[in-house]
């Protein structure tokens, strides 16, 4: 079970707070209000996308920068659900019962979990706690919302190449074949996979893939003994998952 700093519909925090933030402040607002539009919105469609926006600028505050998190070891923060409860994430929320219902039955409190943003969980409270009920919960609702509109109709999609063009530069929306396997590979990766390989590849690629992965294994076998960063117990499980 993993932990990160997230919440944002753009994939980066410079984009609410970079010199540009104004022409995406306004791209966003758009967006959600014509996407609440076409859902049957009509009720003050404005403001409530100035809130979702002024709520993610908030989130984006406390991002870490993506240039600040090159270095893997650091983001690396090991501990059980009982020392993220309490250390991090405090009395605002109620971790167990989050993970229970994520996961359909309790999570110990001694589990194991990884943490690769503890400064924004732990500032996260007081964000939330600063807004208000109507504007996180129409955050939540356009982060659902927003998720599905790939599989909706056309004037959505419309909608979001307007996004695009502002974002990236896009003119044209992405053909119909390519958005469908686009969407079945992420969905299921390893079935997609599967299937192109049994379409494009005969026994011969087969077995040369597994010779050169076999030739990898021993390669892993001897060198891993000279790592000076991994302890003896960790050198032995590394081992056991290669075989």
């Amino acid at each position: 079970i993993t932990f990160d700093q997230g919440g944002l519909s753009f994939s980066d925090r410079k984009f609410y707070l970079g010199s540009r933030n104004k022409t995406y402040h306004s791209a966003l607002v758009t967006y959600i209000r014509r996407v609440a539009e076409l859902l049957g919105g009509t009720e003050h469609l404005h403001k409530k996308a100035e809130d979702i926006w002024a709520f993610e600028t908030k989130l984006a505050e406390i991002h870490a920068a993506q240039e600040d998190r090159q270095d893997q070891t650091k983001l690396y923060h090991k501990m059980t659900v009982d020392e993220l409860h309490k250390n991090l994430f405090g009395d605002w929320f109620d971790l167990p019962a989050f993970l229970k219902g994520l996961f359909g039955q309790a999570i110990p409190g001694d589990e194991k979990v990884l943490v690769y943003a503890p400064d924004f969980i732990k500032q996260l409270g007081a964000v939330v706690k600063a807004t208000d009920t109507e504007t996180l919960v129409n955050y939540l609702v356009w982060q659902m919302v927003g998720s599905f509109v790939p599989y909706l109709p056309m004037g959505f999609l419309e909608a979001n190449l307007e996004l695009q063009r502002t974002l990236y530069g896009v003119n044209s929306p992405q053909p119909l074949w390519d958005r469908c396997v686009d969407r079945s590979t992420n969905v299921v990766p390893l079935g997609i996979g599967a299937l192109y390989i049994q379409d494009r590849f005969g026994q011969k690629q087969k077995d040369d893939v597994l010779n050169i992965l076999n030739y990898i294994k021993v390669e892993f076998h001897k060198r891993l003994p000279q790592v000076e960063w991994m302890d003896e117990q960790t050198k032995d499980k590394a081992q056991e998952k290669v075989k």
